[in-house]
């Protein structure tokens, strides 16, 4: 009768605790004041949405900036006052300079728009993303131990986590990355060790998308290339690699367009008009009419200048604070003293078990293991060698797969003391 009772109650806790998740950020967001970024990134993602020129916030990818302002579109909000005298919107960039902190601030607070529901209905995708990486936690750990106890604990790190529930409500890029990161990684793994051509296109277009969201997100691909590679080389026979190759050509295009995709519609009016368009960093920076040559050629050309800004960023630095010294170009210790300092005890606690007890499960599923655990590694590094070091935030792409490792480790310990079983691995 107990057993059954718990059965009953374990099936809806999954339920239950991403709705009390779904109450905290939105609870959260419609009471938090906008922060300092989301000024730049809510007034760029209206005027993306809306007017279909891509003039403002250039240093990050669309996507994330885009879904704000489609949220935004049925408040019908007043175009900012500031720039009334462009609301014509000249569509060459060159004849009109906006300012992305001025613009977002005469949008958000001089224009007579209603700044709560603004902000809400702005920070609504970021929302919705964190509780879908909530889901991702629950259902990747559901796989990899086929245990609803151990995918419950996961979901509820996640749940409970102050960086998730403090970054997953905000309209900036934080949230959309570790939603669309944690997505590709858990796609690689089932489309690996099933590949065919619908893995395939899916796989493509969630790395697309996570390209779309923030300039940090090329690091996906040599993690990538590495777990490809290992598992062509470990993969018994009839593995099909040749196929397995031939499909990643096939992911790689749609991927291609699914990063083309939210530039062409934040550019759309700039596309569409006969004026010329003077590229920024393709070509020789050469002026192009045609509006198919344009489209074509628009969204690659912001990319690599997007690009190139976040580029220089981190190569000159950026203020950073850390024990009661400052510096422009970082501090090596800077996140692995933030990530001790800010993850929860019971997180940290859970995390060291599972280094403990996995290499019991790692000798018979090491490739199930390194899609978790590489990419966990290898934005770890990344982020130690970068100039920039100014939050937490910058780790939040990875604490999902470090809640799948500290709850999966730990039940797979308690699994194979009892039972003397390992958990199935199931990506189907």
């Amino acid at each position: 009768m107990k057993q059954k009772i718990f059965d009953r109650l374990s099936q809806f806790a999954p339920f239950l605790l991403i709705g009390l998740m779904a109450i905290i950020l939105v609870l959260g967001a419609k009471n938090d004041s906008a922060t300092n970024d989301e000024t730049a990134h809510i007034g760029a993602g209206w005027s993306y949405a809306k007017l279909g020129v891509y003039r403002l916030n250039d240093e990050h990818p669309p996507l994330m900036k885009l879904l704000s302002g489609t949220f935004l579109l049925p408040l019908k909000l007043n175009f900012p006052v500031l720039y009334l005298e462009n609301q014509a919107i000249p569509s060459a960039r060159t004849k009109a300079v906006w300012d992305q902190w001025k613009f977002g601030d005469s949008l958000m607070y001089e224009s007579g728009n209603n700044l709560d529901a603004l902000l809400l209905w702005a920070r609504m995708p970021a929302i919705l993303m964190t509780l879908g990486v909530a889901y991702l936690v629950y259902l990747w750990t559901k796989k990899l131990t086929d245990s609803r106890s151990a995918s419950i604990l996961a979901l509820a790190l996640a749940v409970f986590s102050p960086i998730m529930l403090a970054h997953g409500r905000l309209a900036n890029t934080d949230a959309p990355l570790t939603f669309f990161l944690v997505l590709f990684f858990y796609l690689l793994w089932w489309f690996l060790e099933k590949p065919n051509f619908k893995r395939a296109i899916i796989l493509g277009l969630s790395a697309g998308a996570t390209l779309a969201v923030k300039f940090s997100a090329p690091l996906i691909a040599p993690i990538a290339f590495i777990l490809i590679i290992i598992k062509l080389i470990i993969a018994p026979h009839p593995y099909p690699r040749l196929k397995t190759v031939g499909l990643l050509f096939i992911s790689i295009v749609f991927g291609i367009l699914a990063l083309w995709l939210p530039y062409a519609i934040s550019q759309r009016n700039e596309i569409a008009n006969s004026e010329p368009y003077q590229l920024k960093q393709l070509l020789g920076k050469k002026t192009i009419n045609a509006p198919l040559v344009k489209a074509i050629i628009l969204p690659a050309d912001m990319y690599w200048q997007g690009f190139g800004v976040v580029s220089s960023h981190s190569k000159d630095g950026h203020p950073s604070y850390l024990n009661g010294k400052t510096h422009i170009t970082g501090h090596m210790e800077y996140f692995p003293i933030t990530f001790l300092l800010k993850t929860p005890l019971p997180h940290l606690f859970l995390l060291l078990v599972s280094f403990f007890t996995l290499w019991l499960s790692f000798r018979r599923n090491s490739f199930s293991w390194l899609c978790i655990l590489l990419p966990i590694i290898g934005y770890f590094i990344a982020t130690l060698f970068n100039n920039i070091h100014i939050g937490i935030r910058h780790l939040m792409p990875i604490y999902p797969l470090t809640f799948i490792m500290a709850s999966a480790g730990t039940f797979y310990s308690k699994m194979e003391n009892t039972s003397g079983l390992a958990p199935r691995m199931n990506p189907s």
